[in-house]
């Protein structure tokens, strides 16, 4: 279900190129914890990471699943949208005008969207296809 990820079939959001053994997931594994991104045909910078971990419960092993974007994608949409926020709020200050703030806070919800988007869709299948594997 997993490879390894190596070289340059490795991207800023891990493995993009499906693997060759059929495998689902590109990171890595050990006994107790994983991190894993999902192996797709396209690009996504939006792609969620996974890390999961492997827990002892009374009925078996519960798996914990932590979803996240790329740290470098989240500061990267955190320092655009508080750059259009701050500009907005630097231009009420200067002009109060109002009809000016539209466009940057358009831009900024435009963001936000564009991450959802390519975010929870892709975290959806990922949380369908583990628990599909995991199933006895």
């Amino acid at each position: 279900m997993i490879e390894e990820r190596s070289g340059w079939r490795s991207g800023i959001s891990g493995a993009r190129i499906p693997g060759r053994n059929g495998a689902l997931f590109s990171g890595t594994c050990d006994d107790r914890s994983f991190k894993i991104v999902r192996l797709i045909q396209y690009r996504n910078s939006f792609l969620p990471v996974i890390r999961g971990r492997l827990l002892q419960g009374a009925m078996g092993t519960d798996v914990r699943l932590i979803m996240m974007l790329h740290p470098v994608v989240a500061v990267f949409m955190v320092l655009w949208c508080s750059g259009l926020v701050f500009g907005v709020a630097r231009g009420f200050a200067e002009s109060g005008m109002t009809a000016l703030a539209l466009g940057p806070l358009l831009m900024c919800l435009f963001g936000i969207s564009l991450t959802s988007v390519g975010f929870f869709p892709e975290a959806l299948k990922a949380q369908r296809l583990i628990r599909e594997a995991l199933q006895p």
